[in-house]
């Protein structure tokens, strides 16, 4: 899979595969705050030239990444999911697969989301949306 773009935001690389799919890779040690995921959000937008409700998103945060209740119900609120028509998030550790269950479960994005072990796993599924 090639990167035909990327965006860097210091905290994050966005980035628009040969597949169609957005790929966010969270990196470091980060806490993900409400400004972080909207400029992750502003990115996603960009490089799928803006069209609502386009992107088949797949999300790798570093295992040691934390993400703010306001970064959350950002993530999972219409504005946070303009551009997103199912997200896949992967999940590295137990610690963040019990983070992004409760993600899940109580923000309850509103777009199809899942958590996967692995990115061809993730890949597979969001493809099935196009």
């Amino acid at each position: 899979m090639k990167i035909v773009k990327n965006i860097h935001l210091g905290f994050a690389n966005v980035q628009l595969l040969s597949t169609g799919i957005i790929r966010i890779e969270i990196i470091g040690e980060n806490i993900i705050g409400w400004d972080e995921s909207l400029k992750m959000n502003i990115a996603q937008g960009e490089l799928l030239n803006n069209q609502k409700h386009s992107g088949l998103v797949i999300i790798i945060a570093d295992s040691s990444a934390q993400f703010t209740k306001e970064a959350r119900e950002f993530s999972a609120s219409e504005e946070g999911l303009r551009f997103s028509k199912a997200e896949a998030l992967i999940v590295k550790n137990l610690a963040q697969n019990l983070m992004v269950s409760f993600y899940l479960k109580i923000n309850q994005p509103k777009v199809p989301s899942k958590a996967f072990k692995t990115e061809k796993e993730a890949i597979k599924w969001l493809l099935s949306f196009k």
